[in-house]
């Protein structure tokens, strides 16, 4: 198995379903989070959620089908965490 510990992630769909677990889980194993997702509410309540637990999380919303928002994003994650490691691309362009 990878050592997760120190890595940093984007995960886009991250505020709920299997993102959000996802999410749930790399913060327990040490890592910091950037989560993009649609719904604004949803990911304030995430945010709060993870880092109440002791995570490092970094909330922005996002609708992956605009190029845009997703390179602007990319740019802040990397400001953010210093790098990234891992992108799990959970998230789906609505319509």
């Amino acid at each position: 198995m990878i050592e997760l510990k120190g890595k940093k992630v984007i995960v886009t769909g991250g505020a709920m379903g299997i993102g959000l677990a996802t999410c749930r889980r790399l913060v327990k194993e040490g890592c910091d989070v950037t989560i993009w997702d649609l719904s604004q509410k949803d990911l304030d309540a995430v945010a709060k959620e993870l880092k109440e637990a002791g995570g490092n999380v970094f909330p922005y919303q996002c609708d992956v089908s605009d190029k845009d928002r997703v390179h602007e994003l990319a740019v802040q994650a990397r400001k953010d965490m210093g790098r990234v490691d891992i992108l799990i691309n959970n998230g789906y362009p609505h319509q």
